[in-house]
Formats: structure tokens, C-alpha cells, sequence
């Protein structure tokens, strides 16, 4: 795929864009405090990213406004989830990488709060297939403020709540056919003796749609608390001045 870290699949079979109707929420959890963000080394790369001008792969900051400009609190992980998966982004390396990743969601016990925001027709892998492509849509590196968990999320709802079916008459490499990813643009690895007939989703009602992801945006907002970068990184060093009395 081009990226720094692999995505990680755990469904199985065949993408299908037309399978029986499911509820799609979105869920959050709280994964973690001063802990998780030393372990996660998030204290740092925020640190980096609000202390210095410049961070290698990155983008340039204003160190004046940045670092007291509020953030959805990364402690509040977003997540989708239809049926027995949940589908996420991760973030790993320094600086951080986004990556995809699915997995079942009842691993996950009661920690999950759910919210209801519409339907799919999309299987299990037909939402995997999503998964990367809004991933691959999305710049590689992390941003705390505009290219994290909630933005992942809002994206894959609305590439997956998509009840309308057509059928379309397009051309396809054999190497995106093979990866799985969702008929319904054009691949830029055309031959004409590939063209065939496919059935593709589409948005049935415009206004609908778009007061689902203003319902998505809005319950993001109402349930992620917003912190400074400088809170943030002030917590990570209170945690470890507690392991050191400790």
C-alpha cells in the first residue's frame, strides 16, 4: 500500500456491497491517562510537535498558537463498528503513522460506548475494503488536531453508509481486484479487455447523508473533552514523577 505500517485484516471472504442490512455505530473508549500516553510515546511526539519549529516528515508549527490551541483529547479513541467488528485507526512510530485495523469487537468487553448513526449493506470485508481505502485516503502522519481517530471515523461512515445500488460499467487492474478494494472508481491501471459490469453504492438522499455526518460530528465533539497540547504534556510528566516517587 505504500505506507509506513501495514494494515491488519481479520475478517474473511469476499467483499460484498449488497449483503442484509446492519446497524453502524460509532464507539469510543477511554484508553488511557498519563500511562497510556507514555507507553503510546504520545507525551513526546506532541512534545516535539509543539516545541520545536520543525518535526522531519511532519508539518511546520506555530509554536505560539499550536501548543494552547484545544484538541480532542487523545485519551478518547473512536472506533466504527457494524456487527461483531469494530474498524479503527492506529497510529504507531515517532512521528506517528496512521494505519487501519479491524478486530472483534466483543474482545473488547463493555468498554466500548456505542452510538447509533445508520445502516450498511457492506459486509464484514466489504468494510475492511473501505477501512483502506479511507486510511489511504488520509495523509500517513498523525495529527492530533485534524488527521486522527475522529477523522478516520467520520470517513468510513460515510464511505459505507451508502444504501443505494447501480450498476456501473468499469475497468479494473487485476491487482486491485485481487487486493478486494470496493468497485466504483476508476483505477488508474486500465485496459479496455477488462471492462465489465459492477454494481457500485451510492447516496440515495443528498440531505440525509449529510445530517448523518453532522449527527457523527456532533456526537464526537460532545463526548471527546478538548486538552492543550501543553495539559496533555503536562500530564505524561505528572505520571512520571509519580512512578519516581514511587
Amino acid at each position: 500500500m505504500g505506507r509506513s505500517v501495514p494494515n491488519k485484516d481479520r475478517t474473511s471472504g469476499s467483499p460484498n456491497l449488497n449483503d442484509q442490512e446492519r446497524k453502524v455505530n460509532i464507539a469510543y473508549r477511554f484508553v488511557g491517562g498519563p500511562e497510556w500516553a507514555k507507553g503510546a510515546k504520545v507525551v513526546d511526539d506532541i512534545a516535539d510537535a509543539t516545541m520545536n519549529l520543525f518535526v522531519p516528515g511532519k508539518f511546520l508549527f506555530d509554536l505560539i498558537s499550536k501548543k494552547e490551541e484545544p484538541l480532542p483529547n487523545p485519551n478518547y479513541h473512536w472506533c466504527v463498528q457494524v456487527g461483531s467488528f469494530y474498524h479503527q485507526l492506529q497510529a504507531s512510530g515517532k512521528p506517528l503513522k496512521n494505519w487501519y485495523e479491524n478486530d472483534r469487537f466483543d474482545k473488547q468487553g463493555g468498554s466500548w460506548e456505542t452510538f447509533e448513526v445508520g445502516t450498511t449493506r457492506y459486509n464484514d470485508a466489504a468494510i475492511n475494503s473501505a477501512g483502506i481505502q479511507a486510511i489511504d485516503s488520509m495523509p500517513e502522519d498523525y495529527d492530533f488536531w485534524s488527521n486522527n481517530c475522529q477523522t478516520f471515523t467520520i470517513r468510513l461512515a460515510d464511505m459505507i453508509c451508502r444504501n443505494g445500488r447501480k450498476k456501473v460499467y468499469t475497468s479494473w487492474s487485476r491487482w486491485t481486484l485481487t487486493a478486494g478494494f470496493i468497485p466504483g472508481m476508476e483505477s488508474a491501471d486500465q485496459a479496455s479487455d477488462q471492462k465489465q459490469e459492477l454494481e457500485v453504492s451510492y447516496v440515495e438522499n443528498g440531505a440525509k447523508h449529510f445530517a448523518m455526518l453532522e449527527n457523527i460530528e456532533e456526537i464526537l465533539q460532545q463526548n471527546t473533552p478538548e486538552v492543550t497540547a501543553n495539559q496533555f504534556v503536562n500530564e505524561g510528566k505528572e505520571g512520571d514523577k509519580t512512578d519516581e516517587a514511587s
